[in-house]
């Protein structure tokens, strides 16, 4: 019965399309509320919501959160067919996987094998493989299927829970034997899955246990276990211990990682290929610390990777070795060396050696980019910066044909109820396979409607980037000029932190756990909040945009003054913490601040530095029209007390 209504009202949302604007606001209004009620479960939300919802475009979304809130108590057949109904629905799909789990736990064996065949076979959904393979194995003990069953067994990393009932199965048939828990411990072992090689060596024979006894020394004190590798008999898994073995000590002491690859690579069966990666690997790790012998070792190598030869780069350069610097972009494949980082710092290295002439012509090219790295050259030539702006002209009819489209409809109203995430999801299946043009006016249409996040994402990949009036918006603009100038920060700087952490989307969450505008941790958010005096209601206040940006805002200005008033510090700070740009800080001497950005040891920190100056820089000239240079916000770096 239920099924019968929602296809009527399925077949009136076409027929219908629009609907005013007075009617469309008491929609959204509705579906909020009953879309909440659907969600926890509530029985009658779909015949309540009917009246007014059952012509809304988003009626199919009530329906799939009725289902999502009462899988249990709903019958397969109105979920499977409202499934084939709408199969591309965001929230249909993930209605599809609830439902799928949920056959997996329930039972409905038959239903489970139907789905997992149609959508999820080919998925590496590790959970339904190994459901889908247990039901195999259980109905038709196949060559085939044992082997489908056998290659979630044989992997380094543990599996998730649902696959112990597989396990099991597999343990019962006695097909588990030591032979393959000796097999997956050494895939284990291979892989540093420390935790699941101690789990199988319980099962394992007496002379593989050993090796995980080994591999416990090799962790605790690899220095030591190292200067023995010569007495462990060959093994397959000795070579898989030395190299994990010189890996964890290089990430300790680069040194001693290099003195030990040396001494006893021959007591090893690496081949050529294998050890010249591990050698690589030892000489990135002490770029990244600053030793000076790297370049001798990098000799040693045939083909450094072009991880190494940039840190070798930096690592020059962190020590003042301004030759030295030239060399390695010397010896950088051309590609490489055409880059903008080295560009630069051949400029510099010119300019610092005495060649100003040939220094200020690479200068000259590379500020004619709109790039950090353009900003910092034009600097360097007290010339003014290229913005470039190129607005994409508007096409209104074209963009009265997309508005009409209902998958843009659909993402529009899920956008104007607050639910997001699905609403980014309906956004792209949408709009990523129109033609160029259409995409850069959907991205206009996005802007119009203060969907700033899917306007800069669209504009990005359709050629748009020009448009920096569209690219660099400025919502909750009145708050951050408040609390902004509470703290004494630059507005710009505010919203720049804001543009990289989150494109504006006040409801993402990181995979750290930061939440909101400007990613803020939940603790980060609590402490803060008691001493901007701003009350603490968990994670809705972190998903407020006001409040976001106040505690964001306020702690930003933290930074500002714990280091001093140094915007860079300051910002590399919000990405990676105080203390570990405490620990950054030169000894002895102050250094230049594009070196000191160029050598932060996190990528991560080093590209978000970088791009929240440029966008700072941006951000000022399109809120005043005028330059506010980049050297005016990158002093020296200080010694640390």
């Amino acid at each position: 019965m239920i099924y019968k209504i929602l296809r009527a009202s399925a077949i009136a949302i076409l027929v219908t399309g629009s609907a005013s604007a007075d009617t469309l606001t008491e929609q959204r209004s509705a579906f909020k509320r009953a879309y909440e009620l659907a969600r926890a479960g509530n029985a009658s939300t779909l015949p309540d919501a009917q009246a007014t919802l059952g012509d809304y475009t988003l009626w199919p979304d009530l329906v799939s959160a009725h289902y999502l809130g009462r899988l249990r108590q709903s019958r397969h057949a109105d979920i499977e067919g409202h499934l084939q109904s709408y199969p591309d629905t965001a929230l249909n799909r993930t209605l599809r996987h609830r439902y799928a789990t949920h056959l997996a736990r329930t039972g409905g064996d038959a239903a489970f094998l139907a789905l997992y065949d149609a959508h999820y076979a080919e998925s590496g959904d590790t959970k339904l493989d190994c459901h889908a393979a247990d039901l195999r194995l259980q109905n038709a003990n196949t060559i085939e299927h044992r082997r489908e069953a056998m290659a979630l067994w044989m992997v380094g990393r543990s599996q998730p829970k649902a696959c112990d009932p597989l396990f099991a199965r597999l343990r019962s048939a006695e097909l588990l034997t030591d032979r393959r828990h000796a097999e997956r411990l050494e895939l284990a072992l291979t892989a540093g899955e420390f935790k699941l090689a101690q789990y199988l060596a319980k099962r394992a024979p007496e002379g593989q246990k050993v090796w995980v006894s080994r591999w416990r020394t090799m962790r605790q004190d690899p220095s030591r276990a190292l200067q023995r590798i010569g007495r462990v008999p060959r093994h397959p898994l000795r070579d898989a211990l030395y190299t994990q073995g010189i890996r964890r000590l290089a990430r300790r002491n680069p040194q001693s990682a290099y003195a030990l690859l040396a001494k006893t690579a021959e007591d090893s069966e690496l081949t050529t290929a294998q050890l010249q990666s591990l050698l690589d690997y030892v000489a990135v790790r002490g770029a990244r610390k600053g030793v000076a012998d790297v370049d001798d070792w990098s000799e040693e190598l045939t083909a450094p990777s072009e991880e190494l030869l940039q840190w070798r780069v930096r690592a020059t350069i962190a020590r003042g070795d301004w030759a030295a610097t030239l060399a390695n972009i010397d010896a950088m494949p051309d590609t490489l060396a055409a880059e903008s980082p080295w560009r630069y710092f051949r400029a510099r290295a010119l300019e610092i050696i005495g060649r100003p002439d040939d220094a200020r012509a690479l200068y000259q090219a590379l500020s004619t980019e709109r790039s950090y790295y353009g900003f910092m050259a034009a600097d360097r030539l007290e010339a003014d910066y290229n913005f470039a702006h190129s607005a994409v002209a508007e096409d209104r009819s074209l963009q009265d044909v997309i508005i009409a489209r209902p998958a843009i409809v659909r993402a529009r109203e899920l956008h104007a109820v607050g639910q997001f995430g699905l609403a980014r999801s309906e956004w792209e299946r949408a709009v990523r396979p129109l033609p160029l043009e259409e995409r850069q006016q959907a991205a206009l249409l996005a802007d119009d409607w203060g969907w700033h996040s899917q306007a800069i994402r669209t504009l990005a990949y359709s050629g748009g980037r020009d448009d920096l009036i569209r690219t660099y918006p400025t919502p909750y603009k009145a708050d951050y000029d408040e609390h902004t100038t509470k703290a004494s920060i630059a507005r710009t700087w505010a919203m720049s932190v804001s543009r990289a952490e989150s494109l504006f989307m006040s409801d993402v969450k990181s995979s750290a756990g930061a939440v909101g505008l400007m990613q803020l941790l939940p603790s980060t958010g609590k402490q803060t909040a008691r001493r901007a005096g701003v009350r603490y209601r968990g994670l809705s206040t972190l998903l407020n945009p006001t409040t976001n940006i106040t505690l964001g805002v306020h702690y930003l200005g933290q930074m500002y003054s714990r280091f001093d008033q140094n915007q860079v510090l300051a910002t590399a700070a919000y990405n990676a913490g105080p203390r570990r740009v405490r620990s950054w800080l030169p000894e002895g001497e102050s250094v230049d601040a594009d070196v000191w950005i160029e050598t932060i040891p996190f990528t991560e920190t080093r590209r978000y530095v970088k791009k929240v100056l440029f966008a700072d820089t941006v951000f000022h000239w399109r809120l005043t029209g005028s330059e506010r240079r980049l050297a005016s916000r990158m002093p020296a770096i200080q010694p640390r007390d």
